[in-house]
C-alpha cells in the first residue's frame, strides 16, 4: 500500500456552505485546518487568510459537537473561546484568530468542538447583478484527555455477492476520534480494488459509522474474506475481514 499524507485529504473535510451559484465569491483560506488543545497546550491560533480583491468581514462561532446515529449534533459553548469574535480582513491580508479552553480537559475522554467562520454579507456594490456566495468555514477542535488512550476502534464488512457492501467502523469502545480519510476493499493478498470510498469522515468516541460501497461484489468473494485498507489519522489500516451476508 502506497503511504498517504492524511493531514492533505483532511484539508478537504473543510466545511463550506453558499447561498447560492455566484459570480463571485470570497478567497479564503485557513491554517491549520484542525485544532487540537489540552493540558500542555490550552491556547491556539488558527490564520485565516484572504486572497480576494475586497474586505471581508467574519463571524466566529463555537460549538459543542457530538454525534447521534452518524449525523453531527452541535450546541452552543463557552468552554472554548475565540478571539476576536468579529474582524475583517483586508484584501491579501491575514488574521490571526486566539483560541483558549475555559475548562480543564476530562480525565480519560477526548472532547469535540468545531470553530465555524462565517462570512458576514456585506452591502451590495452598485450595478451588481449576481448572487453572491458567501463561505462556510467549520474547523474541527479537540481537547484530548489528561491520559491519552490508544485507538480502540474495530471494522466489520457486511455484503453479498452481486450486490454493495456495508463497511463500519466501530468506535463504541474507543476514547478519542477517529478521522477515515478512504476505504479500499478487495481480494485478499491482492492489490486489486472491488470497491472504494474516499469521502472523510470523521468518528467521535462512543459512535460506529456505516459507508456503503456501491460497487459490486464479484462472485468470488461469496462466503470469503476482504482485503481492507484505511487511511486514518491513526494510522494506515490494513488488515482482512470475514465478509458477512446481509
Amino acid at each position: 500500500m502506497q503511504p498517504k499524507t492524511w493531514a492533505g485529504r483532511a484539508s478537504l473535510a473543510l466545511v463550506f456552505f453558499c447561498c447560492a451559484t455566484a459570480a463571485s465569491a470570497s478567497s479564503l483560506k485557513v491554517s491549520p485546518v484542525r485544532v487540537v488543545l489540552g493540558r500542555e497546550q490550552a491556547t491556539t491560533t488558527v490564520d485565516l487568510r484572504n486572497d480576494g480583491d475586497a474586505a471581508v468581514v467574519v463571524q466566529t462561532r463555537l460549538v459543542s459537537w457530538a454525534q447521534d446515529q452518524g449525523q453531527d449534533v452541535y450546541a452552543p459553548t463557552q468552554e472554548v473561546l475565540a478571539s476576536p469574535p468579529i474582524f475583517t480582513i483586508a484584501p491579501r491580508a491575514t488574521q490571526t484568530i486566539r483560541l483558549g479552553m475555559r475548562r480543564e480537559p476530562d480525565a480519560s475522554r477526548e472532547l469535540a468542538y468545531r470553530i465555524f467562520l462565517d462570512e458576514v454579507p456585506g452591502p451590495e456594490k452598485p450595478g451588481s447583478t449576481g448572487v453572491r456566495m458567501l463561505l462556510r468555514i467549520g474547523l474541527p477542535i479537540f481537547i484530548v484527555p489528561k491520559e491519552t488512550p490508544p485507538p480502540a476502534f474495530t471494522w466489520r464488512a457486511e455484503g453479498i455477492a452481486g450486490g454493495p457492501v456495508a463497511v463500519t467502523l466501530d468506535n463504541a469502545a474507543g476514547r478519542r476520534h477517529v478521522q477515515v480519510i478512504d476505504i479500499k476493499l478487495g481480494p485478499p493478498g491482492s492489490d486489486a480494488v472491488w470497491a472504494e470510498e474516499s469521502q472523510s469522515a470523521y468518528v467521535l468516541p462512543g459512535q460506529t459509522r456505516t459507508w456503503t460501497l456501491e460497487a459490486r461484489l464479484p462472485e468470488e468473494s461469496r462466503g470469503g474474506r476482504v482485503r481492507l485498507r484505511a487511511t486514518t489519522d491513526a494510522g494506515d489500516v490494513d488488515t482482512e475481514l470475514p465478509l458477512s451476508g446481509r
